[in-house]
Order: structure tokens, then sequence, then C-alpha cells
């Protein structure tokens, strides 16, 4: 049996335990199986050959045709997802035998299963690497640890990663900072902090109301003299601004903190979205302890004219701060509306 994947699946393909010869197919090579069917008829022929586990596939990683995607409309601006972890074809615990004739008496087994529950459990286990290493890191920091260090790309040559859906390039709204790096994680160098009170004001300047804000972080409070705050006024490790044909330049600021070496220096390079220029307030951060915080201010300016409706809506760039040691990235998005 050859189970085709319908256009919207691309090249994303399941590992299921099938009760007889099976092999399950990419939307590309559906279209090549297809024709060659359609155009051989009543001779047309096919085989299945094992081959064992094959390594080295490229591209990989790649964004899962099934995978979710922003932005989102409710959380003010926030690039979502954060980042990227595996979660195809995962082999894991599983409760019960599984293939052609499953042993109801088995108690060790696994199966292949892909989603969210299997993406899930890799950034669970680096959070719980980076939370033993790092006792004193606040959830923020550690959010800022897995974001500013995954890898947006595939290749050693910088390749992006790409949506399975189609092998082009993935938006930043599809791969967020890009995937997972669990080594890299744990040391992060940089990293950026945010309060329970930031996240008040956030939500205060969502809308929610004070039941609203009370529910979400658990505790009663009020947005009575509370200080709103945008998406990206947030301490976030991301930054995602709008722009529109009125205002078509912005400007916010970032602080982080030193969690490196205690003398260390950082030099900034930055990718520019297309169509937009990116100044810094400084392009070098220079630490002389442990724990030392700077800020700076990220301004943001169209660059020529305003995209027309039906091209490419969101620019997509970082900023990448370098030390020789450690390189702490913030993702960027821009967004025409």
């Amino acid at each position: 049996m050859i189970v085709l994947n319908q256009p919207a699946q691309g090249h994303t393909t399941s590992s299921p335990a099938h009760i007889l010869p099976a092999s399950n197919i990419g939307h590309p090579a559906r279209v090549e199986i297809l024709d060659y069917y359609f155009n051989n008829q009543p001779y047309a022929f096919a085989s299945i050959h094992f081959q064992g586990t094959k390594f080295g596939f490229i591209p990989s990683p790649a964004v899962a045709s099934f995978s979710s995607r922003g932005p989102s409309r409710m959380n003010g601006g926030i690039i979502k997802p954060d980042v990227l972890a595996p979660g195809v074809n995962i082999l894991a615990a599983w409760p019960r035998d599984v293939g052609p004739n499953p042993n109801p008496l088995a108690t060790h087994t696994f199966n292949f299963e892909s989603g969210t529950s299997m993406a899930t459990p890799h950034v669970s286990g680096i959070v719980a690497l980076v939370r033993s290493k790092h006792r004193g890191w606040t959830p923020a920091e550690i959010i800022s640890a897995i974001v500013t260090t995954a890898v947006d790309s595939w290749s050693n040559s910088g390749d992006l990663i790409v949506d399975d859906n189609s092998y082009k390039t993935a938006g930043i709204y599809a791969t967020g900072a890009g995937q997972v790096n669990p080594t890299r994680a744990m040391d992060p160098g940089l990293v950026f902090g945010l309060t329970l009170n930031d996240y008040i004001g956030y939500l205060c300047g969502l809308g929610y109301n004070d039941q609203e804000v009370s529910f979400t972080i658990g505790k009663q409070t009020s947005c009575n003299g509370v200080q709103y705050l945008t998406a990206s006024q947030l301490n976030y490790p991301s930054i995602a601004v709008n722009f529109t044909r009125s205002v078509t330049s912005q400007t916010v600021s970032r602080t982080v903190k030193n969690v490196g070496d205690a003398r260390e220096d950082y030099s900034a390079k930055i990718t520019e979205p297309l169509g937009v220029t990116i100044y810094l307030s400084t392009y070098k951060l220079q630490f002389t302890r442990l724990n030392q915080e700077e800020s700076y201010s990220i301004y943001f300016a169209l660059n020529g004219a305003y995209p027309s409706q039906g091209s490419d809506m969101i620019g997509r760039g970082k900023i990448v701060w370098y030390s020789g040691k450690h390189v702490v990235t913030t993702p960027i998005a821009v967004r025409f509306t």
C-alpha cells in the first residue's frame, strides 16, 4: 500500500505501525507516482525495499506541515511560536504494544508519534537542564536562554529553516527563533528578564479586566495604577513591531544581564528586515562582573516605499550579540499592516 500525502501535508510523512507492507509518501512524490501510474496503465509496477534508518537527510530541521503558525491575534504582537522542537516521528514510550500482532502482555513498549505532545517534552527537558544548572533563574530568564540560543538554519552555510509544505524558506511566524539547542541554552551568555509586574502591565494593556488578570496570574490584583505595557515594550528575547502607512518608525528598548564570564565584551551584528533600517543606541556591550545589566535602544525605520498589498507583509531580521564565546540572537519581525 502507498499512502499519499494531500497537498497541505507537503513533505511531512508519519510512521504508523501498518498491518501490511506500506509506505507513506510526501506530496511531491505523490504527484510523480500518480503521473507514472496513469501514464503506464495497466503495466505500472512498484516495490518496497527496506534499507534501514537513513541519517543525514536534508533539509533538516524543517517546519512540519501541521505545525502551528502565528502571528497571534490575541497577544499584542509577541512572536509566536518562540522556538521549534523535534516533534515528527519521535520514538517514545507507549502504553501498549503496537504492530500487526500486538502482545497484550507487553510492558516495555514504544511507538512513533508526532505533534505538540512530542515537541513539548523536548523543551521541558531543556528547561529542567537549565534550571538544574541555574537554580536562581526566573522562568523569563530560562525562556530567554532557550530563545536566544536557538538555531534558525539547517546548514553550515546558514540556509534558513524551510517549511515542509513547500521546501521554501519558512517565515518567522512559523519558526520563531529556530530549533532549540540544549547545549547552548545551558550557557547563553546574556539573558532578558521580566518581572510579575511586567506581565500584569502587559495583560492590563491587552484589555484584560481585573478578574481575568487575577485568574491568569493566580492571585488577586487590579489594573488600577498599573503602567500598561505593549508587547514591544516587554523585555522579551524577541522583538515584533508594527508599521502602518502613517507610522513607519518605532523605538524599543531592551535590557540584558550578564550570565556568562565576569568580563566579556559583545559586538552587534544586524540582519535587517527587507525594507527596514535598524539603528542601535550602542553597538558594543561591555561587562565587568556577573549579573551586570546593560540597556540599549533599537530604532526601526521604513527604508523605501511601503510594501504593496499582495507582497510579503512581514519582514524578518535579527540582532546577534557576539563575544567570541557566546552568540545571543534576538529574532525580529516587522509587520506591515
